[in-house]
């Protein structure tokens, strides 16, 4: 039940998947931001590595252009699921990952919701997030930047129900509000650098990454 405080309810977060958003069509920036590159590798590919570290499986869901996502992510070890329904907005992607996760293995026992265009959230982050579900007793760790709290964020099996239920234009952001007082918090500074424009991606390029994180901390 989301909410519930139960000592240790998500010690064992075995087995945990990673829910990538990879559907939208990057209106803003112009073309598929998923597939342009920072560092040699693509974000989606960034996105995939990153996950791969931190769960036990990973499954990317794609909308916009899926053919071309799917084909870009050809060799590795995911699942990609098709949102054929990505322009209602970001809790039909989440919906659909979260049928996925539980098709799969119905004994899931946690999901970790990530982005494809924060550049900084490495497998170090995605990993911290788990090892704090572990310890702590709240039943959501999420990532705290720019004085709010937002994805990367891991959800134990009590709020998958309230996941499911997400109006298809809403994301994860109104049940971390929600449900505030059952979130654990990593801090993540560089959590705030998302490429939404070309603009950020200009900027982006500008910095090595040691220093651009270095300088959002």
């Amino acid at each position: 039940m989301p909410g519930l405080s139960v000592p240790n309810r998500m010690s064992d977060m075995n087995p945990l998947c990673a829910i990538i958003l990879a559907a939208g069509r990057s209106t803003r920036f112009g073309r598929p931001k998923q597939l342009i590159e920072y560092g040699g590798v693509t974000l989606l590919r960034r996105a995939v590595m990153a996950a791969k570290e931190a769960a036990d499986s990973v499954i990317v869901v794609i909308g916009f252009d899926a053919p071309q996502m799917a084909a870009h992510l050809a060799g590795f070890d995911v699942t990609c699921v098709e949102n054929g329904g990505w322009i209602a907005g970001p809790g039909s992607s989440i919906t659909m990952g979260i049928e996925a996760a539980i098709g799969r293995r119905p004994d899931t026992a946690g999901v970790l919701i990530t982005p494809c265009d924060q550049p900084f959230a490495t497998g170090q982050v995605l990993r911290q997030l788990s090892e704090i579900a572990r310890k702590e007793t709240k039943g959501i760790v999420a990532c705290e930047y720019a004085d709010t709290v937002g994805i990367p964020a891991l959800f134990g099996r009590d709020y998958f129900e309230a996941l499911l239920s997400l109006p298809p234009e809403k994301g994860a952001k109104g049940l971390l509000t929600a449900y505030a007082g059952d979130v654990s918090r990593l801090p993540f500074p560089a959590g705030e650098y998302d490429i939404d424009t070309s603009a950020d991606y200009e900027r982006l390029l500008r910095f090595t990454e040691p220093n651009l994180t270095d300088s959002l901390q």
